[in-house]
């Protein structure tokens, strides 16, 4: 049972993970370079070095408060912390599983 929840919360971590990414370059960069938005730091450095947190705030004050409200706006505002829940989910079901629980 806890292999399946292991499986299942892994899983959903990564389709959180991918569907955030593609949101991201399709409507947070896409909405601050149409806005003319300069973030600071390296353009792409949020690829390598940290989850993009000044871009989503940037992005974020552009929004106005009817937008807030739009599900993929809300998605991409709380993503990391959804990520955050399914991967700490996963350990725990998986250390569950490993100790014979």
């Amino acid at each position: 049972m806890m292999h399946h929840l292991t499986s299942i919360s892994g899983a959903a971590f990564i389709a959180v993970v991918v569907a955030f990414w593609v949101l991201f370059f399709a409507v947070v960069l896409v909405r601050l370079g149409d806005a003319d938005v300069k973030v600071k730091g390296s353009r792409w450095s949020f690829l390598i070095v940290k989850w993009p947190a000044e871009e989503l705030a940037a992005y974020k004050k552009l929004l106005r408060p009817k937008e807030h409200r739009r599900w993929y706006n809300w998605y991409l505002l709380n993503a990391s912390s959804i990520a955050g829940w399914l991967l700490a989910a996963a350990i725990v079901s998986l250390a569950l599983s490993l100790l014979g629980a």
